[in-house]
């Protein structure tokens, strides 16, 4: 398995968590209560903000599923690449194959959902932001 870092960019799966913890109420109470103003016939700025709410779930959904497939198949790939090369080194030389351990599977789980949640804390973090401002 790849010792790649990730960037200074990149956040926790933790770190998303919590923050999602805090964005996500935060959308819900300003939607529904958008929801509730609009009333039977919703202004076309209420239309608007709907439809972008609309397009914002499904592509952020679209997104964190290919970012997953994506991870998933970098991990698959190293994975097979530990399988054929623990199948092609002799045994007297096995010390030097890096057989993968239940801690680098579960690493391996882990960056999948991380790479996940990514679109999904953007969109909702950034949907936070835009409608505590009122724009």
């Amino acid at each position: 398995m790849s010792n790649k870092k990730p960037s200074t960019q990149q956040k926790s799966l933790n770190e998303q968590s919590v923050e999602l913890s805090a964005a996500v109420p935060e959308v819900i109470a300003h939607r529904m209560n958008s929801f509730m103003s609009a009333g039977l016939r919703p202004s076309e700025g209420h239309q608007e903000e709907f439809q972008l709410m609309w397009s914002e779930k499904s592509d952020a959904f679209v997104d964190s599923w290919k970012a997953m497939a994506h991870q998933a198949s970098i991990v698959n790939k190293e994975f097979y690449s530990s399988i054929m090369q623990t199948m092609f080194t002799p045994w007297w030389n096995m010390q030097a194959v890096e057989v993968y351990t239940h801690k680098q599977f579960n690493k391996a789980a882990l960056s999948v959902l991380n790479k996940g949640l990514e679109p999904i804390h953007k969109t909702t973090t950034s949907n936070a932001k835009r409608l505590k401002s009122g724009s």
